[in-house]
């Protein structure tokens, strides 16, 4: 088997060895191997969208998501009991269908990694918002509207312990709250928030 990248400058070709290769379409070079199936690879080809994953199928019974470019691989579909016979991606890249001889094809939910990061964070949002150490320790979770939000709970944490007469850790979280865009001058609100 053998198939081209959405705009037709590499192609992938499945093989008996037990790998699939990346090749350059216009000069023939190998671009990436991807090494990794104990078994041979029937079935290889691009996802549709950018042509940056490629998913083999294999008669080890299992299918196997790759980068396009490192060859490393991203994740091994596994679960089917027989040879897998064929994967492809759904038009938007986000499910994989494979089919097998063990009479069943299964649909699989693949986001990559950044995309699961962002479906985390925003799960998260509320905790995040309420937690600025934590928002802080998780740099993909850092947007604009986000960090904001968090800035507000730092100051709301920064009084209380000004007005506790804790000034220094105050002015720790009142720059933490400079630092993520509120406008905030440290020293001063714990001046202003420790006077009875």
């Amino acid at each position: 088997n053998a198939s081209f990248s959405p705009d037709g400058s590499r192609i992938v070709t499945a093989s008996e060895d037990q790998t699939a290769r990346v090749w350059d379409a216009a000069s023939g070079q190998q671009i990436a191997e991807l090494g990794g199936h104990s078994a041979t690879v029937l079935n290889a080809s691009f996802s549709p969208v950018d042509g940056s994953r490629i998913v083999t199928a294999s008669e080890d019974q299992t299918a196997r998501v790759w980068d396009a470019t490192s060859g490393q691989q991203i994740a091994e579909l596994g679960g089917h009991s027989a040879t897998v016979l064929n994967a492809s991606f759904s038009p938007d890249g986000s499910r994989i269908v494979t089919a097998s001889e063990d009479n069943s094809a299964r649909v699989w939910e693949f986001y990559p990694f950044r995309d699961l990061l962002v479906l985390g964070c925003n799960h998260l949002n509320n905790y995040l918002i309420a937690n600025p150490e934590k928002l802080s320790d998780l740099p993909a979770c850092q947007t604009a509207e986000r960090t904001l939000a968090a800035a507000d709970t730092l100051i709301a944490q920064g009084d209380a312990l000004a007005q506790s007469g804790e000034i220094e850790q105050a002015i720790k979280k009142y720059q933490a709250a400079l630092d993520w865009g509120q406008i905030v001058n440290p020293e001063r609100r714990a001046r202003l928030q420790s006077t009875p």
